[in-house]
């Protein structure tokens, strides 16, 4: 596969990917999903699949646990917000705090926040070296 792009969302991820050749896209997220899972468990020290008894934690009933679902999705995401994680994930920038956003720069070796747009200024030339005669 050659992947031309990425990006690592808080509950999934986007991918740009190109096969070239067997095993396919398909094989290709399977393994990745295999992996993952196998990773938080060794991780948290679980077993069982990844969403196993999650939504079971949230309430003793049926309808306590439909109740408390229903109640993750009552709240308007805020806009701005959006728009901050809309121009990361268009830009591939980090969104976070200054230290995680040069943290990740630091692993990437690359600059992961916004940059001011155009060229840097030139310094201002001393105005005593303008002035001197030819």
């Amino acid at each position: 596969m050659a992947i031309h792009a990425y990006v690592l969302m808080t509950n999934h991820v986007h991918l740009l990917v190109t096969a070239s050749a067997q095993p396919n896209l398909s094989a290709l997220m399977k393994g990745l999903g295999q992996r993952y899972v196998q990773y938080v468990n060794r991780t948290y020290h679980r077993t069982g699949t990844l969403w196993e008894g999650w939504f079971l934690a949230l309430g003793p009933t049926p309808a306590t646990r439909a109740t408390a679902y229903q109640a993750l999705f009552t709240q308007a995401l805020d806009p701005a917000w959006v728009d901050s994680l809309r121009a990361g994930a268009n830009g591939g920038f980090v969104l976070g705090s200054d230290r995680f956003q040069r943290q990740v720069a630091a692993l990437l070796g690359r600059r992961t926040w916004k940059g001011s747009p155009g060229r840097p200024e030139k310094p201002v030339a001393d105005p005593a070296q303008q002035a001197l005669p030819l």
